[in-house]
């Protein structure tokens, strides 16, 4: 820790001169890869809206699946993101789940009411689009009985994205027999809804655009954790906070009750949602296992490690960054050589420490191959262009993302020995896969 402390300090301090290099430097980088995605989206839609409803993969798992909301309180945990001094922290969860569905029933839509008019706004569509899209889940069914419990996985998802875009892969995962609690975080999700109509939008202060300054200008780690690691403290204390929430409605909710393994709980996370991810298993014995899904590491796991079963998925756009490529894009040096330093100082302190640790490098991908946009444009059966999505065709990336966060929580909470994880599959050469065993 001392000696990454000092490597850290003796990078010089820079700030970036030109706003326009460092708004391209913000592009490349992928911290705004959605606004590219949502671009391509539009022209889907409207492709799609021509032809008819948009399907998202059908599911690969031996249950369909269904999903319901939560709203979560926290009373002891004052909303230090808010400027009221009364305001108490809280949550929206969405939960999927192995379902019981009459037969007969139809999908859910994709979204609707209050949800579809928020989410066409933060992602800047018109709501018609959103009515093209079909996902595999259903509302108001319930949950398979006559089953022992399921195991638990709690999700995070990335700074500025809403849970709602990483549908296909949450669905998939329940089907394999998972119930998943999908977490927006309020003033840093795009925007959380609450059943009593408020809308909180991602803020300036702890939402994409912080993340986006800071790692556009930081040259050393103090600078860095100033404004990222209170966020993502908070985030993973939510995520801690909705595992104490399962354990009371586990024995209180007429719901959920009966149905929850919470001595099997895993967490995973996309972009920031996976840094928090990996920092709630570094302070909660509780959860057995964790994916981070190319997130940048903070707060202690991310120096320390954590000694449980870990896998980092890195796009191969991270995975192959260098420092001459961000001072190309218009990142100062002293920024750039910060960077990609402290990436791969983490990435190997947190894969070398794990037990076992992953590494999983998806050729030809992007930071935003991880969210529905690419799904959507493989249900659409066009190829996204690589600038966006990555070269990857968009339905490939999507089976074989999930196919391997199944393949590591059934070996790690269902004790499931799956050949993925051994080494590089035959099945799946666009992965390379190194493990290191503790």
């Amino acid at each position: 820790m001392s000696a990454i402390s000092a490597s850290n300090q003796d990078m010089k301090r820079s700030e970036p001169t030109d706003r326009k290099r460092s708004w391209l430097f913000y592009i490349k980088r992928g911290l705004f890869a959605l606004i590219v995605a949502v671009g391509i989206m539009v022209v889907f839609g409207v492709v799609a809206w021509s032809r008819g409803l948009v399907n998202y993969p059908p599911l690969t798992g031996q249950y369909p699946v269904g999903k319901v909301e939560y709203h979560l309180l926290d009373e002891s945990r004052p909303e230090i993101f808010s400027e009221a001094p009364d305001d108490l922290r809280e949550l929206m969860a969405t939960i999927y789940y192995p379902a019981d569905v009459p037969e007969g029933a139809s999908p859910a839509p994709f979204t609707e009411g209050a949800l579809k008019t928020v989410t066409a706004d933060v992602l800047r569509l018109p709501g018609f689009i959103l009515d093209t899209i079909r996902s595999q889940s259903y509302t108001n069914v319930g949950i398979v009985s006559n089953t022992a419990p399921f195991p638990v996985l709690i999700f995070s998802p990335g700074m500025g994205f809403m849970p709602l875009v990483y549908t296909p892969t949450l669905e998939e995962v329940a089907s394999q027999g998972y119930i998943v609690v999908a977490l927006s975080h309020p003033y840093s999700t795009g925007a959380t809804i609450f059943p009593d109509g408020r809308v909180i939008r991602s803020s300036a202060e702890f939402g994409s655009r912080a993340l986006s300054q800071i790692t556009a200008k930081a040259t050393n780690e103090d600078e860095f954790a100033a404004v990222v690691s209170p966020i993502s403290d908070v985030w993973a204390s939510d995520i801690r906070f909705t595992l104490d929430e399962l354990e009371r409605l586990e024995s209180e909710d007429p719901f959920l009750s009966g149905h929850l393994d919470l001595s099997r709980v895993g967490v995973f996370g996309h972009s920031m949602g996976g840094g928090a991810a990996v920092e709630a298993l570094h302070d909660d014995p509780r959860f057995l296992a964790a994916i981070n899904m190319d997130g940048t590491l903070v707060g202690d796991s991310a120096w320390e490690g954590v000694n449980r079963p870990i896998m980092l998925m890195l796009s191969d756009e991270q995975a192959s960054m260098t420092t001459d490529m961000l001072i190309q894009a218009g990142a100062a040096v002293d920024n750039a050589e910060f960077i990609v330093t402290r990436g791969k100082m983490t990435v190997q302190t947190v894969y070398e420490n794990g037990a076992p640790g992953y590494l999983f490098v998806l050729d030809g991908s992007k930071h935003v191959t991880y969210t529905t946009g690419s799904a959507l444009a493989s249900a659409l059966a066009f190829g996204a262009p690589a600038d966006a999505f990555g070269s990857i065709p968009a339905g490939r990336a999507n089976h074989i993302i999930n196919a391997y966060i199944a393949a590591f929580f059934d070996q790690y909470l269902k004790d499931k020995s799956s050949p993925l994880l051994d080494s590089t599959s035959p099945d799946y050469p666009e992965v390379t896969l190194k493990v290191h065993a503790n």
